[in-house]
């Protein structure tokens, strides 16, 4: 059976996307090809792109486009908690309001309902941006025309979320080796620092207290029991910012740690 247009028109614009990552597209530069390439598939006047913190307490605007005017713009940031989009977290799946006025009627406290409407939105479709079970953001397609999103633009939006996904982690994980060559401490460092001290044996610390140069006298588990950290590991700034991160978000349950 061949492909017909509409699909391979589909392919393309997917192979067109990941190809632009893979060749070290920016957040930006991904985001202005979709807006420029995906109107054939997804109807929208208007594509916006929020970030979560690293909490998931907070999502701001981070990117949008629109053909006309906007007011939503960017650096908008608003508390989950009080808002339907952490339905959409819970969920992990795309959401379509395709009657932006109904739904502010249900909702009146919306206040980015009311902007988008002010902006002649109509219809929108929600798609949350997740890996690895870490939310980092939602992309969002606005219609300025009632019941604009089917379930086959839900099939579409989630492929572009993979694709920024994808992206995100990278971005983190290039990041994330940038400032650990940069701030980590050498081998020889290490060792200099090691003979310099005195041997005050193993102690128990907070995760507060922790420092980067300190090693593990005992292994670090998650809650559910999997292995973090192995003992004899040489603790880094990256490695201490993440076992605060994991203990505030509820995944460590751990009062001290043993370091020697």
């Amino acid at each position: 059976m061949g492909i017909d247009v509409a699909e391979s028109s589909a392919l393309d614009c997917v192979f067109g996307l990941t190809s632009r990552i893979v060749n070290g597209a920016t957040l930006d530069e991904t985001l202005n090809f979709v807006f420029e390439s995906f109107s054939g598939l997804i109807p929208y006047d208007r594509i916006g792109f929020a970030e979560i913190d690293e909490l998931a307490e907070y999502a701001t605007a981070r990117w949008l486009r629109s053909n006309d005017s906007t007011h939503l713009r960017l650096g908008y940031s608003a508390a989950l908690a009080s808002s339907s989009l952490s339905v959409v977290l819970r969920l992990q799946q795309p959401r379509i309001l395709n009657n932006l006025n109904e739904y502010l009627e249900r909702r009146p406290n919306s206040r980015s309902t009311r902007l988008m409407i002010r902006e002649g939105m109509q219809s929108s479709l929600t798609c949350p941006v997740i890996a690895k079970e870490q939310p980092l953001g939602f992309l969002f397609f606005s219609s300025k025309t009632i019941d604009s999103y089917t379930k086959t633009h839900i099939k579409l939006s989630q492929v572009v979320a993979i694709q920024l996904a994808m992206q995100q982690l990278e971005t983190q994980r290039i990041a994330a080796t940038k400032k650990r060559a940069a701030k980590s401490p050498t081998a020889d460092e290490l060792a200099e620092a090691a003979s310099s001290k005195p041997d005050k044996g193993p102690r128990h610390l907070s995760l507060s207290q922790l420092e980067p140069g300190m090693v593990l006298a005992d292994p670090i588990q998650l809650g559910n029991g999997q292995l973090l950290l192995a003992s004899k590991v040489v603790l880094s700034e990256v490695s201490i910012e993440r076992l605060i991160r994991l203990a505030v978000r509820g995944y460590l349950r751990v009062e001290s740690v043993c370091v020697l």
